[in-house]
């Protein structure tokens, strides 16, 4: 066996039969910033500051003062510190949750004699868990994500993966993006700087293979406006790695939670709180090619404001700001993207056939310029064109797009009372990014004003209109797509935590300003003058021969046609929402707890393309009428965490998790969307969980109220096979094999429903030890209704069984 084949067997029996080894949170080392205070304030402050789930019994927390706390230190020292002198300790619980409570007398819990034996059970149990009913769970860290119940523990109901600060701060990611797109329910067809034929300059994510619209992306638990293009999912690159604290990703149907998009999941950004200090971070890298070259610089800083209160502390601003430059690699710099032709690697030819050398297609035959054929209005000057003759664009384009980013982050926490806080954030970015295409291609037959070369013209050799010529036009330089991106938002919460129940209320508003410049394209009517007659191109029209080599074209022909497009975008996104958490009720087994809370917002989008582009008069760049759209959405909803049974033989807890939530649209109705999950622990090593939920996810403003746009998207054509020409009753003939683009037409419908969907999982968890841990989990994701533009779909229906004959041309 080769060594490298041996090495890969080793690698993949370890991953199969070893649990993952994961770092418990009592061992992480965190900065605290913690005040002498009453000991249950302090705790509530290192509950925030370690990121960390913590519970313990407000009741059983002693009066008395903790002594300041500050520095770096790991979890299990701070703990140590604040807990002297108390008679509390810490211990930490399946699920990495840490539980405080009174000390247990170490001499009882030794083994004794018989007699003794409900002593010592009683010793035994004097520290009780996080299930136990002796204890009433308080989460003092933020709520987890996949629950609006702030005082449960929600470890272990579902799949979720947190990226600890040490990872985002310590791996060298430079974007969010480049972070996610590692974990393992990262699949589909996201998008990022890496994404150029399209491109924009924005990220998205993907989780389960679902579209980016299907993955809700929260900041601290609260939605965010989309990109103002796509205005289907958030920019990523809007979000700066300098203000995050942690990264939460919950792989489960979350609609009852958190209302639409977030049928695949939903990915949680926990943003960093205050702290005193400075902290700056830079970052330099580059390739090996000496390509790439990325700069990163953060600066952190926290202050204390007013005066220090015995009672409820003092407040904390904090500033974080970031600046981040990033060059680009050509396409032409690597092996892998190169050659548009990837025919080698299992892929298809996606070469041009728009070439410099002007391309002529006559009773399906294709001809192609021969330089040393023949002068330009000779019929000699062609010869029948070959594989060979294609462009490859890849000469000209980036693999990875440059790009910039800066931003600034404040946020002010300023306590009201003992059980009030006030907290405001304003997070400042813009983007920009700036992507090369290849020079513009004409296509006569296919541009969106048909610019055929009429048999009359002067250089026209063959006597007979010329519907089909291709010709890349190169006199006019690579193409350039400036993308830039400004976005502004705004919260204002206030903040109420008491010893059983917790609640906030929200304002906030975001707006996302976005602009695409592009250069290098031409303008449509002016180039049918230029290849029209005498009585058609006068004054300072310039005559353009389509059908000589490059460079034909002169510059005065070039200003002529040439022309530079503006498109502007806005996003807006204003909401109210408002949470509450508390204890219902008692049971046998514990505390029930319940969450209602509601969320009014308004969602709106404009994007609007300058007069060329709403006259579908520009070759070379997407061509669309006017967008715009706004709805209103009213929505509430209600989340019960019961405890079901709890210390019994062969039972450690069962607990039980029922939501629902009821939302109304503006612009296509109302919706209820249930979800139940059980989570069963038999041993503190053994955890089995199931989940069955009904989603829902509303079409998005682009989807509803886009104005009719055309764009020249890479297809596969069945009936460019001719065995399969021959035999699909869709196929009209053999159509040109030679295409591998096509001009496509789209738009929006107002008369959408939402997509409808039904989620299933079932999952196991095995934790021998604190520090090992391993899960296997199944998801299924049935949808129906899904609201889809696909021009492939239509395309494959037409050719196999003739539908959407008034479509396809």
């Amino acid at each position: 066996m080769r060594p490298l084949r041996l090495l890969q067997s080793i690698i993949l029996a370890w991953l199969l039969l070893v649990p993952v080894v994961a770092r418990a949170c009592v061992d992480v080392s965190r900065d605290f910033d913690i005040d002498a205070q009453p000991l249950r304030s302090a705790l509530l402050q290192f509950g925030r500051q370690s990121g960390c789930s913590l519970v313990f019994d407000p009741l059983r927390i002693p009066e008395r003062q903790a002594q300041a706390l500050k520095g770096p230190t790991t979890v299990a020292q701070a703990l140590r510190h604040l807990l002297a002198q108390s008679g509390l300790e810490f211990r930490l619980l399946p699920g990495d949750i840490i539980a405080i409570a009174p000390r247990r007398n170490r001499d009882a819990a030794r083994p004794q004699a018989s007699t003794d034996a409900p002593a010592n059970a009683a010793a035994q149990h004097a520290l009780p868990t996080a299930q136990s009913p002796q204890m009433e769970s308080i989460l003092v860290t933020a709520t987890p994500t996949g629950s609006r119940i702030r005082g449960a523990d929600f470890a272990g109901f579902a799949q979720l993966d947190v990226i600890a600060p040490e990872t985002i701060r310590g791996g060298g990611p430079q974007g969010l993006a480049e972070l996610l797109r590692f974990l393992p329910a990262v699949a589909g067809n996201s998008t990022s700087t890496q994404v150029t034929n399209g491109g924009d300059g924005t990220a998205s994510i993907t989780l389960r293979g679902l579209p980016a619209s299907n993955t809700l992306v929260l900041i601290d638990g609260r939605r965010t406006n989309p990109d103002a293009f796509n205005a289907r999912s958030v920019d990523l690159n809007t979000l700066p790695l300098a203000m995050i604290e942690r990264i939460e990703v919950l792989k489960d149907g979350a609609s009852a939670v958190y209302g639409s998009d977030a049928i695949a999941g939903v990915i949680n950004i926990v943003t960093r709180s205050p702290f005193s200090g400075l902290r700056v971070d830079a970052y330099y890298g580059q390739t090996q090619r000496d390509d790439l070259q990325t700069q990163q610089l953060n600066l952190l800083y926290g202050l204390a404001t007013g005066a220090a209160n015995d009672d409820f502390g003092e407040g904390k601003l904090m500033l974080a700001l970031s600046s981040y430059r990033q060059d680009g690699i050509a396409s032409r710099d690597r092996r892998l993207s190169r050659n548009a032709d990837s025919r080698a690697q299992g892929g298809t030819d996606q070469r041009s056939t728009a070439t410099p050398a002007p391309r002529v297609v006559l009773e399906g035959a294709a001809y192609v310029r021969n330089p040393s054929g023949g002068t330009s209005d000779s019929t000699l000057a062609f010869r029948p064109a070959n594989d060979a003759d294609r462009f490859n664009q890849r000469e000209y384009t980036d693999a990875v797009v440059p790009s910039q980013r800066d931003s600034a982050f404040v946020r002010w926490n300023a306590p009201l009372s003992a059980h009030w806080t006030f907290i405001g954030d304003a997070l400042l970015s813009r983007t920009e990014s700036v992507n090369r295409l290849a020079p513009v291609p004409v296509f006569t037959a296919f541009d969106g004003q048909r610019t055929p070369v009429r048999a009359d013209a002067s250089f026209n050799p063959f006597g007979i209109a010329l519907t089909d010529v291709r010709r890349r036009m190169v006199e006019f330089g690579t193409r350039h797509f400036h993308d830039e991106s400004r976005s502004q938002r705004y919260s204002s919460a206030f903040a109420f935590t008491g010893d059983t129940a917790t609640a906030d209320i929200t304002l906030s508003y975001h707006q996302t300003a976005a602009q695409e410049r592009v250069d290098g394209v031409l303008l449509a009517d002016r180039l049918a003058q230029s290849l029209g007659s005498g009585e058609l191109c006068v004054a300072a029209c310039r005559r353009v021969n389509l059908l000589d080599g490059p460079g034909a074209i002169t510059p005065d022909a070039v200003r002529f046609l040439q022309a530079r497009t503006r498109t502007d975008a806005i996003s807006v996104l204003a909401a109210v929402t408002g949470n509450a958490s508390f204890v219902a009720f008692e049971l046998p087994a514990g505390s029930a707890r319940l969450a209602t809370g509601f969320d009014l917002r308004r969602e709106a989008i404009d994007v609007r393309p300058d007069a060329e582009l709403r006259a579908n008069n520009i070759i070379g760049a997407t061509a669309s009428g006017r967008t715009r759209g706004d709805r209103r959405v009213y929505e509430a909803y209600v989340e019960l965490l019961a405890p079901l049974l709890a210390e019994r033989p062969g039972l450690r807890s069962l607990d039980l998790s029922l939501a629902a939530r009821a939302s109304r649209y503006s612009d296509f109705g109302s919706t209820v969307n249930p979800k139940v999950a059980l989570r069963y622990r038999p041993s503190d090593a053994l955890l089995l969980r199931g989940a069955w939920g009904k989603g829902f996810r509303a079409p998005t403003l682009r989807q509803l109220f886009v104005a009719s746009e055309s764009s020249f998207d890479f297809l596969n054509d069945p009936c460019a096979n001719a065995q399969l020409a021959a035999r699909l009753s869709g196929c009209r003939g053999q159509s040109d094999p030679t295409l591998s683009q096509f001009l496509t037409l789209r738009g929006g419908n107002p008369e959408l429903l939402p997509e409808r969907a039904n989620t299933l999982t079932f999952g196991i968890v095995y934790s021998p030890t604190q520090a090992l841990s391993t899960s296997i989990d199944y998801y299924r994701i049935g949808q129906r209704d899904v609201v889809d533009a696909n021009a492939q779909f239509v395309l494959n229906q037409n050719a196999r069984f003739g539908r959407f004959a008034d479509r396809v041309q």
